[in-house]
């Protein structure tokens, strides 16, 4: 049905890869509620700062995947430099994955680590607070993953589900002797190169997706969404089409909204399901070289950021001359504290915890901004799967398709997005 008319709700990542892959066969249509395609996958350039929304880079272990982005912005505007994150405890930066450098915590603190990853008598474990005692040892998971994800998830491991542990890398004893004697070893579960854009940040990648696209309607938000006996009928703006078929890369929250009534079963389940927002504090900072670090990791709960990204260090193009970029990354609940606190304090809560721990220098920034989004990461809490299954049956049931992080309500990387439209147009009838 080469004639077959496609409507794509969302011009995010996913969205705007579908487009590129479907069109060549297809007539597809891209409705984009913003003026700016892109969705999470967007950079913002103030004052001759560049900042994306989270430490977005360009690396994947699928060869097409990478090799999709790689051609997509183009080898010839794109740097290729090496991974270096750093965690920032009591004071030391210890090499990220935190487990791979134990040594740096000095006798004692590695002793205890390395004890209680081989003297571990947590079996069978329930929640994720209990498999990461049980994979990592309590020493570790204390000292470091479990403040941590409580700051990023904002809810208590032991409410977590264990559905997403598989993306987390682990340790074998040999590696963890290692780490704790300070002996080098060959990491295979890090990254050890990542390309990014020499100019324009991570929108590189989605501007040169949406120039692919032959219907990229923007500022085009659809208010209504009903089927009937040919297909679907939308309604956009005051503007009304008809598509054979809709593929939604939209939150599904906003999907529920345009298509109206659902049992009441399944609108029940979608309010269950748990989901975080992010706070990006932008900032510019009168000094060349302030870490040949990629990011630092904060366990420290009074401290805001969970990430911090020196954008100097994906690209050198990233700030003016003689300047650096930063973006620290706060995970937030939408009804939490964060969410009720004013921008200044936010802004300086960051600042000040930067220069209080050595990483910036005082008085140096001389450009700062809050950015805030509402949809950042899917919390695997222990209704996500009995949630899920009633809301996506139903869409199932319905021949509704959703494509993407927050379509699918899924906790999917950049890579992992593309995959997921490869897949499903490979699929796709």
């Amino acid at each position: 049905m080469p004639n077959k008319k496609i409507a794509i709700l969302g011009g995010g990542l996913a969205g705007l890869t579908l487009a590129n892959l479907l069109q060549k066969k297809y007539d597809v249509t891209v409705f984009e509620k913003d003026s700016v395609p892109g969705g999470l996958c967007r950079s913002f350039i103030f004052n001759g700062f560049t900042f994306d929304i989270g430490g977005h880079i360009i690396f994947s272990k699928d060869q097409t995947i990478l090799d999709f982005m790689v051609k997509t912005v183009g080898l010839k505007n794109l740097y290729k430099n090496p991974g270096r994150d750093a965690i920032v405890y009591k004071g030391k930066f210890v090499n990220y994955p935190f487990e791979t450098d134990l040594a740096k915590l000095g006798k004692n603190e590695s002793y205890e680590c390395l004890y209680d990853y081989f003297i571990n008598d947590k079996k069978n474990p329930k929640d994720f607070h209990q498999w990461l005692h049980f994979t990592f040892g309590k020493s570790l998971a204390e000292k470091y993953l479990v403040p941590y994800n409580r700051k990023v998830w904002k809810i208590d491991p032991k409410e977590l589900d264990m559905n997403w542990v598989a993306k987390i890398p682990k340790p074998n004893p040999e590696e963890m002797i290692k780490s704790c004697m300070g002996i080098p070893f060959d990491i295979k579960f890090a990254r050890k190169d990542f390309y990014y854009p020499k100019k324009g940040g991570i929108q590189a990648l989605t501007d040169n997706l949406a120039k692919n696209i032959k219907n990229l309607h923007l500022n085009s938000e659809v208010s209504s969404l009903k089927k009937n006996h040919r297909g679907w009928k939308i309604q956009v703006n005051n503007e009304k089409f008809e598509f054979d078929d809709i593929i939604s890369t939209i939150p599904v929250f906003h999907l529920f909204n345009i298509l109206g009534k659902s049992p009441k079963k399944v609108s029940s389940a979608l309010k269950k399901m748990r989901y975080n927002s992010i706070a990006i504090v932008c900032l510019g900072i009168d000094s060349k070289n302030i870490t040949e670090k990629t990011a630092f990791y904060f366990p420290d709960e009074d401290f805001f950021p969970n990430r911090v990204c020196f954008m100097k260090n994906f690209s050198p193009e990233t700030a003016p001359k003689g300047k650096s970029s930063i973006i620290c990354e706060i995970t937030f609940h939408p009804q939490g504290k964060i969410s009720k606190t004013k921008d200044g304090i936010i802004i300086n809560n960051a600042i000040k915890g930067l220069e209080k721990r050595g990483i910036i220098p005082k008085n140096k920034v001389i450009f700062q901004k809050l950015l805030k989004f509402p949809y950042a990461y899917v919390v695997y809490d222990k209704n996500y799967s009995k949630q899920t299954k009633v809301v996506y049956d139903w869409l199932k049931k319905e021949n509704i398709k959703t494509v993407g992080r927050f379509a699918e309500f899924q906790y999917l990387n950049m890579d992992a997005c593309i995959r997921h439209a490869f897949d499903f147009v490979n699929n796709y009838k």
